[in-house]
């Protein structure tokens, strides 16, 4: 991704309605003693003040109390749905951040296809059919937004680049730009899964780091680059029952890397990654991510860019219902 439920306890104990219990006070039933006589029989035949053993026989007292802690139920997270081609999805994905020069919102509702897979699992080509898409403040002054009903085709070809097509004819370069921004690019070389999600299924509290060398190697396509990351994930929780039941999972991240020799200087991202997926693996997938981007310039351009280090803050959702 250029990029969630509360668990429940249930005490194993009942209480007594001492109300209740007030009602059968012996001063205010004459024949309440003999019924308590009566009931003391049976609740304690051998062991209470009184009682007597039978000859021949050793007394009993009643086994102990179990100590152990109970164990921990575990789940199989999916961070990312498993593809195959021709799986129809809905996807939806809002972005909105905030710059010096403003705010940007890209929201792109659209029903998609995948087309071909590849060795990683993650989509080769994908296609949408548009159903809304709208764009408020975004510097894409030359791109030519296609119209509700539209499909568009994108597709990683040999050399690792991204091809985009709108009903049938390639897309100008300022649009391909464009909708490669909007459209959920999938990673090459390794799943949302692989990244995020952990390798072995998991207690409700559990933690276990990014997969920082995945990352890396997904996010490195020649001009910009990362060259580090960390930090953890956890499941926060698992709601709901049955086959309705939904996952979250949640981390803090740290990033840093070198931007373009177009723009050169270095970032680094503060992340907070969230995501909720359901446990049978079917129904809706949504990521989102929240970041802080501090661009540094280099020395040679410090003094010609006025402030200095610039902030960027964006927030990406990207929900996807799997059938």
């Amino acid at each position: 991704m250029r990029i969630r439920p509360l668990h429940h306890f249930s005490p194993n104990f009942t209480t007594i309605n001492t109300t209740t219990l007030l009602m059968f006070h012996p001063f205010s039933n004459p024949s309440v003693p003999a019924i308590l006589a009566t009931l003391t029989l049976f609740a304690c035949p051998k062991t209470c003040p009184g009682a007597t053993t039978p000859a021949g026989t050793t007394p009993t007292s009643p086994p102990p109390l179990s100590t152990a802690a109970p164990v921990a139920a575990t789940y199989a997270i999916k961070i990312s749905p498993d593809w195959k081609v021709g799986q129809k999805f809905g996807y939806v994905a809002d972005d909105h951040s905030i710059t010096a020069d403003g705010e940007d919102d890209i929201h792109f509702d659209a029903d998609g296809e995948v087309l071909a897979l590849l060795p990683s699992g993650n989509p080769q080509r994908l296609a949408y059919t548009v159903k809304a898409l709208k764009v408020t403040g975004a510097d894409f002054p030359k791109a030519k937004l296609p119209v509700a009903g539209s499909k568009i085709v994108i597709e990683f070809a040999a050399d690792n680049k991204k091809r985009v097509t709108i009903d049938g004819k390639a897309a100008d370069p300022d649009t391909a730009d464009f909708l490669a921004e909007v459209l959920w690019i999938t990673i090459r070389n390794h799943t949302d899964q692989e990244i995020y999600g952990p390798k072995a299924p998991v207690a409700i509290g559990a933690s276990w780091p990014i997969n920082a060398a995945a990352f890396l190697d997904s996010h490195d396509e020649g001009d910009s680059h990362y060259d580090s990351i960390s930090g953890s994930l956890t499941l926060q929780s698992v709601d709901g029952a049955s086959d309705a039941q939904l996952a979250v999972v949640s981390g803090n991240l740290t990033a840093k890397g070198q931007s373009p020799p177009s723009d050169p200087g270095s970032f680094a991202d503060q992340l907070k990654f969230t995501a909720s997926a359901p446990i049978n693996h079917h129904g809706v997938f949504k990521e989102i991510m929240n970041s802080t981007t501090t661009f540094t310039p280099p020395p040679s351009l410090s003094s010609l860019l006025a402030g200095g280090a610039s902030t960027v803050k964006e927030t990406v959702t990207q929900v996807i219902t799997m059938p």
